[in-house]
């Protein structure tokens, strides 16, 4: 009776000591894939469990809900581009230009609309400050004056945006809004792409390397001939219909993504003017 005991008892210890084996077999093996693995990939995965999306800052991981981008179309009738010499006079895409490739290539695609329009103003949203001019005097820095210096108001930064944009490719215009108070000047970048396929590759950027998550607003600009037109313009968008070409909405002052915020409001007279050839 005794052996039997004894005999059970070890067979209990010796399947305890497998199970025990098995554990730290399973432990090993997992981190051993893990760190055979990117800590981008293993963000991914871990979000995935959660079906979430991955979002990796500063070796953290963070699931996030994705990212839904809400069209606010404003459509301007009967517009005129012109030209202004304080603001062309400046424009020189000799220094910029390489500032700007290297910001579309860190993503991928980078000649696409989204990467290109995208990548820029991440760039510049880290590394300028809006810093107002002098009392009484409307100084217009060069583009390069404000890179380096880190910092300037609403058409400084606008200068360098539509610089940085020229520079690959791009077409961008600087817009000009006052009311009876005072004024402001942002950037618009045209896309001829049509907007549902440009917001697929757009909602990816913004999702995968931004902390927004959730509905987000994309402010974008369309021109009509009537204001007919812009009636008509609204009711394709409803619709579904193709409303383009359109110009992305890029506030000067603003960090996050171009389209995020809505410069217009508030204004009642706008300026188009044309920067590039």
């Amino acid at each position: 009776m005794k052996k039997r005991t004894k005999d059970t008892l070890l067979i209990f210890l010796i399947i305890v000591m497998l199970l025990l084996l098995a554990f730290e077999m399973t432990q090993i093996e997992n981190i051993l894939r893990h760190g055979s693995v990117t800590m981008e990939e293993k963000c991914r995965q871990d979000c995935a469990k959660e079906h979430k999306v991955p979002y990796l800052s500063e070796d953290m991981c963070y699931c996030k809900e994705a990212v839904v981008l809400d069209r606010q179309m404003h459509c301007f009738s009967n517009v005129t581009f012109t030209e202004d010499q304080a603001f062309s006079s400046k424009f020189n895409t000799s220094m910029v230009r390489n500032i700007a490739v290297a910001a579309a290539i860190s993503y991928p695609s980078p000649n696409s609309y989204a990467t290109r329009i995208f990548s820029v103003y991440r760039k510049a949203g880290d590394r300028i400050s809006y810093v107002s001019d002098p009392r009484q005097d409307d100084y217009i820095a060069s583009p390069e004056e404000t890179w380096d210096v880190r910092g300037g108001d609403c058409d400084d930064s606008s200068l360098l945006l539509s610089a940085l944009y020229e520079s690959i490719g791009l077409d961008a215009s600087i817009v000009e809004a006052r009311n009876l108070t005072y004024g402001h000047v942002f950037v618009i970048v045209r896309v001829d792409q049509d907007l549902e396929s440009f917001l697929k590759e757009y909602r990816i950027l913004v999702e995968k390397y931004t902390t927004y998550f959730g509905a987000k607003p994309f402010n974008f600009l369309v021109f009509r001939d009537t204001p007919e037109g812009c009636i008509f313009a609204e009711d394709d968008l409803r619709a579904g219909r193709e409303v383009g070409p359109f110009y992305v909405i890029v506030e000067s002052t603003a960090k996050g993504y171009p389209g995020k915020q809505d410069p217009t409001s508030g204004f009642s007279d706008f300026e188009f003017i044309k920067i590039g050839a």
